[in-house]
């Protein structure tokens, strides 16, 4: 009797112990289904917003759970579940052309970059070392540095030593941010138990166990793989002028004679926006809204998703994880509570010939966003009437959009298109003049009419209230005249990529 009551007992603490060890396992696999489920949803959602809410909402009620369950499951590998290994290589070489200053670029460069890749396409060998023997053996002999290519103005006494530093810099960082991306959307597709690991310099390995549809995978990967991040600086041509500007102040020939507070204010503004470089941190507190124009080649198939949920994608990370001020209010008027993720971007998409994407980012903070002005004045009223408009914003405006500031102008088209016009103008260089020869005399016109209002950096009275100025326009109804203002700070945060 006692030889079967231990029997009893050894099955049943075998069946407990099996049914403890395989608990976590089923309920992986429970809250697994309950993922797809939501996945589905997100899938059918009317809006990016309500996909990135739904699947919030997943990770807020099971996230914790699934993560607890995965930890504890058994650990299947691909011989009993199937699955995919995939290789991912980071394009190092396209990784350092997109690096070096478009403006600087030239045959010589194209040259290295070309030999690189082609070298790179049959060794093991590091491609930035690849690099740098084609550049010693291509552009230096030609007299040419990596000085006369890159320019980080985030790096002090720049010199070549320093460049390669962060050109490797860079390859690390662009190695590990495709990892943690490709972690979040295996994670988001609901594979269990990925293995993700980085190799080398360059390759990333992946055993993702369970795939049955390696189709929709392999167009996941490609899509991630497609990925192109860059850090959106603030604007170069900016820092310089403030330079200008600070050296300008001790002139006291002008008319208009600057007090010990505006100089003191200048030489704050520029050292703020040296310091903001150097350390990688935003110019102002106000990381604003993010706005987008997106032009798409009329020959560009996307696959593998919607090129507008990935920018709500990634205007939410961006955000969060450079810890960047969340500024989007849920509703205008009656409800009027943070979102949390600066979500929705505002979006302007526009086909254009060719087979690339072209996206431009800018971030609006309020206090200048908030002085713009629109107006539909007389068809005869001319340029006259357009700067006196200009010139009563600026003056109501006062210190309010934080001055120096840069002047967009939209004039034509309707009420809507002008506003636009305006705002695309901001995007244009320190300098860059209008290519209508009328228009560009029109810009420098009323820009010496804005300095002389004496508003000055901060309003405290001075001889630079506009850094610049730039006009665009378009054709108009015969009755119509619309004018749009659109203000920046000095702050001028924008950039682009090109895909």
């Amino acid at each position: 009797m006692k030889k079967v009551l231990g029997k009893i007992i050894l099955v049943g603490v075998t069946v407990i112990a099996a049914i403890a060890m395989l608990y976590p396992t089923f309920r992986a696999y429970n809250l697994e289904s309950i993922q797809k489920g939501y996945l589905q949803r997100a899938k059918s959602a009317k809006s990016p917003a309500d996909s990135l809410a739904i699947m919030e909402s997943f990770k807020k009620q099971y996230g914790e759970a699934l993560l607890k369950a995965k930890n504890s499951q058994l650990k299947l590998g691909l011989d009993l579940r199937g699955g995919m290994y995939v290789t991912l290589e980071v394009d190092v070489a396209k990784l350092i052309e997109e690096t070096a200053s478009k403006e600087q670029i030239d045959e010589t460069f194209e040259q290295v970059i070309a030999k690189t890749k082609e070298e790179a396409k049959n060794t093991d060998k590091d491609v930035i070392d690849i690099f740098l023997k084609n550049f010693n053996a291509i552009a230096r002999p030609k007299g040419k540095s990596l000085i006369s290519y890159f320019d980080f103005g985030n790096v002090r006494d720049l010199s070549d030593d320093k460049i390669i530093d962060k050109l490797r810099e860079d390859q690390k960082q662009a190695i590990d941010q495709a990892l943690e991306v490709l972690r979040q959307r295996i994670d988001q597709y609901g594979v269990s138990e990925p293995n993700i690991q980085k190799q080398g310099t360059n390759r990333i390995l992946l055993e993702l166990p369970g795939v049955s549809n390696v189709t929709e995978m392999r167009s996941l990967l490609q899509t991630t793989a497609r990925l192109e991040f860059k850090l959106v600086k603030n604007n170069k041509q900016i820092v310089e002028f403030f330079a200008r500007v600070d050296k300008f102040l001790h002139d006291r020939k002008a008319g208009i004679p600057e007090t010990n507070n505006v100089q003191d204010t200048a030489k704050a503004t520029a050292q703020n926006a040296d310091i903001a470089k150097c350390e990688k941190m935003p110019i102002c507190q106000d990381t604003g809204i993010a706005v987008f124009f997106v032009e798409i080649g009329e020959n560009v198939e996307i696959e593998g998703g919607f090129i507008k949920d990935a920018i709500f994608e990634a205007t939410k990370e961006a955000y969060e994880k450079g810890y960047l001020r969340k500024s989007m209010v849920n509703d205008p008027i009656f409800d009027r509570t943070n979102t949390r993720t600066n979500l929705p971007p505002i979006i302007h998409f526009d086909i254009i010939k060719g087979d690339k994407i072209k996206i431009r980012f800018t971030a609006k903070g309020g206090g200048a966003e908030n002085m713009s002005r629109l107006k539909m004045l007389n068809p005869l009223d001319g340029e006259d009437k357009i700067t006196k408009f200009v010139i009563d914003t600026i003056q109501k405006a006062g210190g309010n959009p934080c001055p120096p500031v840069i002047i967009g102008i939209g004039v034509g088209g309707d009420f809507e298109e002008s506003a636009i016009l305006a705002k695309k103008a901001l995007f244009r260089k320190i300098g860059e003049r209008n290519k209508n020869i009328k228009y560009a005399e029109l810009e420098e016109k009323i820009k010496e009419k804005v300095n002389k209002t004496g508003i000055g950096p901060a309003a405290l009275g001075g001889r630079i209230t506009c850094l610049d100025l730039f006009i665009e326009y378009f054709p108009c109804h015969i009755a119509s005249l619309p004018v749009a203002i659109n203000l920046n700070c000095n702050a001028a945060r924008h950039g682009e990529i090109e895909i």
